[in-house]
């Protein structure tokens, strides 16, 4: 019996970063799911897996919740039928930290180059947490991809915490 090998894995699906936290990160360039030209350059992390049957199967852990030294942000992506997605977003901060406002951007990009721009923004009252959603169509079926590509909160104290890019593939039908 052979002992298992363990296998390096890109974090990447149709083009779009997932954002695993692990050290082994490069930039490099994502083409679409045609395998088209570069059209951007994304950050792409590697996590290890059991086996090269899993490396080559694909079987890799979206990063729905990326924690921080301020706190956690999400993003859940699903599939919600005839060609339609819901995204669900937010965050909450960890201590005794408390949001005076919020600035809140999701990139969602598929087949062809294809994306759309969700944004939220606003006061928060002295809250510990935010969460939006927005649903949407697509011109076709496939796989997707969100990401917080920028999300930014005000503190009670004057400072503020950038949003670690969490993400979600989802097959949309």
């Amino acid at each position: 019996m052979r002992p298992a090998m363990k296998a390096l894995v890109p974090l990447a699906v149709a083009g779009v970063t997932l954002v695993s936290g692990t050290a082994a990160s490069a930039s490099v360039s994502a083409a679409d799911v045609r395998g088209a030209a570069p059209s951007r350059l994304v950050k792409v992390a590697l996590v290890e897996v059991d086996s090269v049957e899993q490396a080559e199967a694909g079987v890799v852990t979206p990063m729905n919740v990326v924690r921080g030294n301020c706190g956690k942000a999400w993003l859940w992506l699903s599939d919600v039928g005839r060609r339609k997605y819901k995204v669900r977003t937010g965050f909450e901060l960890a201590g005794a930290r408390r949001a005076v406002s919020y600035s809140w951007r999701v990139q969602v990009n598929g087949p062809r180059r294809w994306s759309k721009r969700h944004s939220w923004n606003g006061g928060l009252w002295w809250r510990k947490s935010w969460e939006g959603s927005r649903e949407s169509t697509v011109p076709r079926g496939g796989i997707h991809s969100g990401t917080v590509v920028a999300g930014a909160v005000v503190l009670s104290n004057g400072r503020a915490c950038a949003a670690l890019p969490a993400s979600d593939p989802a097959r949309i039908t």
